[in-house]
């Protein structure tokens, strides 16, 4: 049986050591195999694919909560 998947898209191509750092970071990561694709619309930060899951933590996702907040307070 073969290992699931875990893809992290980012702007550029990580080194071994920056997708060590992400795996880190998500311990339902450590038992998958880690495919890393390349999304030049990226302009900073990792989205994280799992199963059904995903997690954007991208530079414009960053902003677009920045501006929900601030317009939500006014």
């Amino acid at each position: 049986m073969s290992k699931k998947l875990g893809v992290i898209y980012s702007p550029y191509q990580l080194d071994e050591q920056e997708i060590k750092t992400v795996v880190a970071h998500f311990p339902v990561l450590r038992e998958r195999e880690i495919k890393n694709v390349v999304l030049e619309d990226l302009l900073a930060g990792v989205v994280i694919r799992y199963d059904t899951k995903l997690i954007d933590l991208s530079l414009s996702q960053g902003l677009q909560n920045l501006k929900y907040h601030v317009y939500e307070n006014y």
